[in-house]
């Protein structure tokens, strides 16, 4: 499956469905410092699939953007 995260901000979200599942996740924010710091925590992971990150127009993208499936999604602490 892949998945689009928009407004990821620093990534946990996309990494922590990485983790769990076997998805390929783009995650994108307009925050080039929040994509660098998603990029400093996928860094070393030992995911389940491919994450990615990028800067990008969110607010664009919407329009842009012809929809499949809307996902919302709580992901309940592990441990």
């Amino acid at each position: 499956m892949r998945i689009l995260e928009v407004g990821c901000g620093n990534g946990i979200t996309v990494i922590e469905l990485v983790r769990r599942r076997k998805v390929d996740i783009l995650g994108i924010d307009f925050a080039a410092e929040m994509i660098a710091a998603a990029g400093s925590i996928l860094a070393g992971q030992n995911l389940g699939g491919p994450a990615k990150f990028q800067v990008g127009d969110v607010p664009g993208l919407y329009k842009r953007l012809q929809w499949k499936r809307r996902l919302g999604c709580d992901l309940p602490s592990t441990g």
